[in-house]
C-alpha cells in the first residue's frame, strides 16, 4: 500500500497538511488513502490529498487516486479548507467508494482529478459502486468555478454512480467537469439513483450525451397520443436544481409532456426544460409516428386492419435538392400498423408503394412534418390521396376496394364468364326487338 491506511476499527483525522506523490498500479488499490473495513473512518477537516500536475505531485491508483473507502468504512469531509485535487485513477480519480461504504461531504472541494487512463475510465471526482454504498453531499463543490478546476473522465466527469449505489446531493455544486463520453456532471446507472435538491449543476461539458446529468434510465416509449410515458428518469429525483451552461454533443428538444417524468420545470435551464441532453440526456432513434391502415376510407378508425400495405418514406435532401428515400420500405403488420421514425428538423413524403391485396393503389403522397416543440404531427394528403384521421390517440388511413374478380380457375370463373355471356345476349335481344319494333312503326 502507498500513502495512508485506516484499518480495523481505526479512526484517522486530518486537519491540515498534504498526502501526495503516492502511486500504485496494483489492481483495485488506491493511491493516497485507503479506508477499509466496517468501523474504520477517515475524517478530513482540512489539508489536501493530492497535488499539482505541474509540480509532478499527485496520487495515483487504480481504484481511488486520492482516497478509497470500502467494505463498510466511512469518509467524512467537513471543512472548506479540505481539498482532494490532482489525483488519477481508472475509477474514482478523487474518491472511490464501494461495498457498503459511506462518503459524507459537508464542505470542501474535489477538483482536477482524472479517471481517463482507460476506455472505461469513470468518476473523475467521485466513483460510487455497490448496493448499500452512499454519497451524502450537503455542501462543497465537485469541480470548480473555472474550467481549470475540472474533474475529467470518460464517463461521469464529476460523479459516477453505479451498481445500486445512491448519491444524495443538497445545497452543493457540481460544476466545470468534463466527460469524453457521457455524463459530464453526474453519471447514474439504471440500477442506481440520484437525489438532488437545491444543487447547482453548471458549466459541465460532455462530448456525447448528458452534459449535466446522464442516466441509463432514459429510453423513451410513447403512448398512442405521441406523448412520452413517465417510465424514464425514475431513478432521478430532481427538486430546485439550477442547470446552466451545460453542453453536450446534441441539443434535443424536450418531449411535450416532459413534466410527466417527475423532473419539474422549476429546475432552471436556458433550454426551457432540463431534459434536452445538454442538462439531462434525452435521445431517441427518431420520434415514432404510428398509424393503422384499414378498409374503411370514410371512417378508417372503425375499419378492419389491412396487413400487407407497403410504404416508402422520403425526406428532403438539401444537398441534392430532391426527395430521397429515408430508410427501407415498411409493411403494415397483421394489425394494419406501421411505425415511422421522424426528426423534427426534416420534412417527409410518405408514399404507398404497394396496396393491400384486393385494394386500389394510391398514386399520390402524404406530406408529414413534426412540430419541434410539441412533437405533434401534421399529415397532409396530395394528389387525391385519402386523408389521415386522428382518433382517440392514434392515426388511421383507409383504402378503397378494387374491382374484385373471382379467383382464377374452378366454377367461380366459369360462372363469371357464363353470366357475362348471358348479359351480352340479353343486350343483343333488346337491340333486335327495338329495331323490329321501329320497322313496324314506319
Amino acid at each position: 500500500m502507498h500513502g495512508l491506511g485506516a484499518f480495523s476499527l481505526k479512526t484517522t483525522n486530518m486537519s491540515a497538511g498534504y498526502i501526495t506523490s503516492n502511486r500504485t498500479g496494483a489492481a483495485g488499490r488506491p493511491g493516497g488513502v485507503n479506508v477499509d473495513g466496517s468501523g474504520s473512518a477517515f475524517n478530513m477537516s482540512g489539508g489536501t490529498v493530492g497535488g499539482t500536475t505541474a509540480s509532478n505531485l499527485w496520487n495515483q491508483g487504480t481504484h481511488g487516486g486520492g482516497i478509497r473507502v470500502t467494505n463498510g468504512a466511512e469518509f467524512n469531509m467537513t471543512a472548506a479548507s479540505a481539498a482532494i485535487t490532482g489525483n488519477r485513477a481508472t475509477q474514482g480519480g478523487g474518491v472511490h467508494v464501494s461495498n457498503n461504504a459511506e462518503f459524507s461531504m459537508a464542505s470542501g472541494t474535489i477538483s482536477r482529478n482524472l479517471a481517463n487512463s482507460t476506455a472505461s475510465g469513470a468518476g473523475g471526482g467521485v466513483f460510487l459502486s455497490g448496493t448499500g454504498t452512499g454519497f451524502d453531499m450537503t455542501g462543497g463543490t465537485v469541480g470548480g468555478s473555472t474550467a481549470d478546476e475540472a474533474n475529467g473522465a470518460i464517463y461521469g466527469g464529476g460523479i459516477h454512480v453505479t451498481g445500486g449505489a445512491v448519491a444524495e446531493l443538497s445545497n452543493s455544486q457540481v460544476a466545470n467537469n468534463r466527460a469524453e463520453e457521457d455524463g459530464c456532471g453526474i453519471w447514474v446507472a439504471l440500477t442506481s439513483s440520484l437525489v438532488a435538491e437545491n444543487v447547482a449543476i453548471t458549466e459541465n461539458e460532455a462530448e456525447e450525451m448528458g452534459g449535466g446529468i446522464f442516466t441509463e434510465n432514459y429510453e423513451y416509449s410513447f403512448d398512442l397520443n405521441m406523448l412520452a410515458v413517465p417510465a424514464p428518469y425514475s431513478n432521478l429525483t430532481i427538486q430546485g436544481v439550477t442547470f446552466f451552461g451545460n453542453t453536450a454533443n446534441q441539443d434535443w428538444p424536450p418531449p411535450n409532456n416532459a413534466l410527466a417524468t417527475g423532473i419539474p420545470a422549476g429546475s432552471q435551464s436556458v433550454r426551457s426544460h432540463p431534459i434536452n441532453n445538454y442538462d439531462i440526456n434525452f435521445e431517441i432513434d427518431g420520434i415514432p409516428l404510428r398509424f393503422t391502415k384499414t378498409d374503411n376510407i370514410i371512417a378508417p378508425a372503425i375499419g378492419n386492419p389491412l396487413p400487407g400495405a407497403v410504404f416508402q418514406l422520403y425526406s428532403w435532401d438539401t444537398a441534392s435538392d430532391m426527395w430521397v428515400a429515408s430508410g427501407s420500405q415498411l409493411t403494415s403488420d397483421i394489425n394494419g400498423s406501421v411505425t415511422l421514425r421522424l426528426s423534427t428538423t426534416a420534412q417527409y413524403r410518405l408514399v404507398e408503394v404497394i396496396p393491400p391485396n384486393g385494394f386500389r393503389p394510391v398514386f399520390g403522397y402524404w406530406l408529414i412534418s413534426l412540430d419541434d416543440i410539441t412533437l405533434e404531427a401534421t399529415i397532409t394528403p396530395f394528389a387525391a390521396n385519402p386523408p389521415f384521421y386522428y382518433y382517440d390517440g392514434d392515426w388511421y388511413v383507409g383504402n378503397m376496394l378494387d374491382f374484385e374478380l373471382p379467383l382464377a380457375g374452378g366454377s367461380g370463373q366459369s360462372w363469371f364468364f357464363f353470366s357475362g355471356f348471358i348479359f351480352i345476349l340479353l343486350g343483343l335481344v333488346v337491340v333486335i326487338l327495338r329495331f323490329v319494333h321501329g320497322r313496324r312503326c314506319q
